[in-house]
């Protein structure tokens, strides 16, 4: 077995739960769609993984940014949790998210985009 068949061996794939045992997150970022004549930006990080079924989410409970532009000015609430891990090119994995954020000043705004791709690290990475 070569060095880096056994390095992939011993991390796992980034959907196992034995593939990292620390916890990790992610950063994202999105723009809601457009109602009532203007939209939100979504921003923020991640939960730590939630394992389940051989993969793992993350959960998203933010506010959106603030719009104080022509009627009452509000913000609304993101509350969901990702899709499971999706490996990318780099020994990295990314989640897909979407939903609807909460219903204020008469409307809601839907959503959707992919978190930041993290590292798939090895338990004994020094660098982390």
């Amino acid at each position: 077995m070569s060095v880096e068949e056994d390095r992939k061996k011993k991390k796992g794939s980034p959907t196992s739960p034995e593939r990292d045992s620390r916890n990790h997150n992610h950063t994202f970022l999105a723009m809601t769609d457009v109602a009532k004549c203007h939209q939100h930006n979504i921003v923020g990080t991640t939960s730590p993984a939630i394992y389940a079924d051989n993969t793992h989410v993350h959960k998203i409970n933010v506010r959106t940014s603030y719009d104080p532009k022509d009627g009452a000015a509000h913000w609304h609430l993101v509350d969901v949790t990702t899709g499971p891990a999706i490996e990318v090119p780099g020994d990295e994995h990314t989640h897909y998210f979407f939903g609807e954020t909460s219903y204020d000043v008469g409307h809601r705004h839907c959503f959707d985009n992919i978190t930041a791709s993290v590292p798939d690290l090895d338990e004994d990475d020094d660098d982390c």
